[in-house]
């Protein structure tokens, strides 16, 4: 699992750079993205659902969202 943390980015950063991500890495199969933006959470599940073969899980953990993403 690879790993990132964007906490204290905002909106639209984020998501932005997620995509960037999931779209050129071909080697991983399951990202953590830890945002505290409050839109994280819609801004991803909308990602998720333009990119094929995704699936998403978002925890909230009071200070900030821990978001799992793993491409099929």
């Amino acid at each position: 699992m690879k790993s990132f943390n964007f906490i204290g980015l905002k909106c639209p950063l984020p998501v932005l750079k997620a995509n960037k991500i999931l779209k050129n890495d071909k080697k991983n199969k399951i990202f953590e993205f830890l945002c505290d933006d409050v839109s994280a959470p819609s801004d991803f599940q909308s990602l998720a659902k333009n990119l094929n073969n995704i699936s998403i899980e978002i925890i909230d953990k009071k200070e900030f969202y821990r978001i799992l993403i793993k491409k099929d």
